[in-house]
């Protein structure tokens, strides 16, 4: 499936960025915050939302168990959503060990608490 992410999105919301933006500084982050046209943003995330859900819609119970193949975690590297630096790169070996349902289930569990704090210490920044 090809990623809805691609070059007209990204000038949309006036990023460069493509990957999941672990190895970035609190700075960078910020900066990319400050940069990123929210109404584009916030344009992106309906359309991923929708493409998630066709997605989701013709998944079965076997999809849900299968793992990923090599060549599908390679992906992940190849097409830029995480970078070689050691902040970053982990992520593939640890999504390349989840079958479907434990990619699907991550966000909405472990992975929402676990970035929780430091979206609070980020607000803090900004609000200084």
């Amino acid at each position: 499936t090809k990623q809805v992410l691609d070059k007209t999105w990204q000038d949309k919301m006036g990023i460069a960025t493509t990957d999941t933006a672990n190895a970035m500084t609190d700075e960078e982050i910020l900066g990319f915050s400050a940069q990123v046209s929210m109404d584009a943003l916030l344009s992106y995330r309906a359309t991923v939302g929708a493409r998630s859900q066709e997605i989701l819609r013709q998944l079965t119970s076997v999809d849900l168990a299968r793992k990923f193949t090599p060549a599908q975690v390679g992906r992940i590297l190849d097409e830029g959503c995480v970078l070689t630096h050691p902040d970053s790169i982990w992520l593939q070996d640890f999504w390349g060990k989840k079958d479907v349902r434990g990619i699907l289930t991550m966000p909405l569990t472990r992975h929402q608490a676990g970035n929780l704090n430091k979206c609070l210490q980020l607000r803090s920044k900004l609000e200084k």
